[in-house]
């Protein structure tokens, strides 16, 4: 993907884009009791607040430290990429035909980008080459390719675009779903599962490393 460094980053999308991203997702922001497991297995408890910016959604965890986060919801999943104000956050649902429908954002956005990889040999797996083609937040139109690959070792992703200024970063998949980060390495990635009662149950990780989980229940 692609982001333009501007004074002015957000802009105004479609409509129907607008509208869809609000529907799913009300009433999300708030503040939340979490608790959750490392992937070394160590437990670990603490706070969330989230706060609806426009389009996205800001997350603040205090869990023996800060951190701070940009999220999209896509397909009832609440994808955030955290840890460094450089990190950006992608979803991708993955379509039969093997194309993947993404949304995307960075960590000042306030608007979606959006973005369709399409897979260049038709390849039946999630790892390969795609021809992408996508919106920035500011309506700006881009094309390029993307090169998604697996790390057999912790059965994460790496992907690595080619849409202008070249980005890297990594994820993980559950079912349809498809979760990444791209920025510094410090970037780490988080997918929760929107409830009904509105509890998120999350899976995350860093560059490094298995994964964690976490709950968080709202306390307001």
């Amino acid at each position: 993907m692609r982001f333009i460094r501007r004074s002015t980053f957000a802009a105004l999308v479609v409509a129907s884009l607008c509208v869809n991203a609000h529907a799913a997702g009300p009433g999300l922001a708030g503040s939340y009791h979490i608790h959750g497991t490392n992937p070394d297995g160590r437990p670990y408890e603490g706070a969330l607040h989230i706060e609806q910016k426009g389009e996205t959604y800001a997350l603040t965890w205090d869990s023996g430290g800060t951190t701070h986060g940009v999220g999209v919801l896509h397909d009832g999943k609440l994808v955030v990429g955290y840890g460094d104000p450089a990190c950006g956050v992608v979803a991708y649902k993955a379509q039969t035909s093997g194309t993947l429908d993404g949304r995307w954002a960075m960590s000042n956005s306030t608007q979606l980008g959006t973005e369709t990889a399409t897979p260049a040999q038709g390849t039946a797996t999630l790892a390969g080459d795609y021809v992408v083609s996508g919106t920035n937040t500011d309506q700006t139109k881009y094309k390029g390719a993307l090169i998604v690959s697996t790390d057999g070792a912790d059965g994460k992703l790496s992907f690595s675009w080619r849409t202008g200024p070249d980005q890297r970063g990594f994820g993980f998949q559950a079912g349809s779903m498809v979760a990444g980060t791209f920025g510094p390495p410090s970037c780490g990635v988080v997918m929760y599962s929107v409830a009904p009662d509105g509890v998120l149950s999350g899976q995350w990780s860093m560059l490094r490393g298995g994964l964690g989980s976490e709950q968080a229940k709202k306390t307001d």
